[in-house]
């Protein structure tokens, strides 16, 4: 597949623009709708391998990872994650595995750090992705992981606690990290993390008193996670046959 010219030229001219500080509004419209083209690539089963074959996400990492003052960058940021997680959500087991070796776990704790909310929901999308994949999920557990999976897990905590400190539950974004510790659960060491990692204010009366005024549904998630890690492993392993409400 021949990749058209002008799709990497808009990306290196753009970046330079970047560093420089010269990112108009126009140039970062310009910039999504470039991108855009690469989420229809994505998105494509005929071109999604030749896609990371050819490495062209590589070009995106440095709009995903750059920081920027600028709040109409963030439109960039969150157009360029997306096709990640597009790949992580179509491409199965062997987009997993190419995830890790681009790192995805630094990305998505550097997006949770420092993106802004929407930026963090597609972060979270792809953690999700993750950690639904058996080798994921086993990777995200195993010792190689330690490092980015304990700043990613410390930088969710913070995120939590900070919106109950504040009183400013962000619900789509609480809802997702739940779903995170929910999934983490699937697996025996993932379950004896969370017992003992659970952020204090999603194991006290804080989030269920204020999530039961404002949104059940995720008071409802948080209640499904509480009974998880009551229970011990075995019980939290049991599955139904039908697709959880959840997921």
């Amino acid at each position: 597949m021949r990749w058209p010219f002008f799709m990497k030229q808009e990306l290196v001219m753009v970046y330079v623009m970047m560093v420089r500080a010269h990112l108009t509004e126009s140039t970062a419209m310009r910039l999504v709708h470039v991108i855009s083209l690469f989420q229809c690539i994505a998105a494509n089963e005929e071109t999604r391998q030749e896609l990371i074959k050819c490495e062209i996400p590589n070009l995106l990492m440095p709009i995903v990872m750059f920081k920027s003052p600028f709040e109409v960058y963030e439109n960039v940021r969150a157009v360029a994650l997306s096709v990640f997680g597009i790949i992580c959500e179509r491409g199965g087991p062997a987009a997993i595995r190419w995830a890790f070796q681009m790192d995805i776990l630094h990305i998505c704790w550097f997006i949770m750090k420092f993106g802004n909310e929407l930026s963090k929901l597609i972060a979270l999308h792809i953690l999700e992705f993750v950690l639904k994949d058996k080798f994921g999920i086993s990777w995200f557990l195993s010792g190689a992981c330690d490092p980015g999976r304990n700043n990613l897990l410390q930088t969710m905590e913070d995120l939590v606690m900070t919106m109950a400190a504040y009183n400013n539950c962000l619900p789509r974004l609480l809802f997702h990290i739940i779903r995170c510790y929910i999934f983490l659960c699937a697996d025996s060491r993932g379950h004896a993390i969370m017992k003992v990692a659970l952020p204090i204010p999603l194991n006290d009366p804080t989030y269920p008193s204020i999530l039961w005024m404002r949104d059940r549904t995720v008071w409802k998630l948080l209640g499904e996670l509480r009974q998880i890690l009551y229970k011990d492993f075995v019980a939290a392993e049991q599955k139904p046959l039908a697709r959880r409400w959840y997921e």
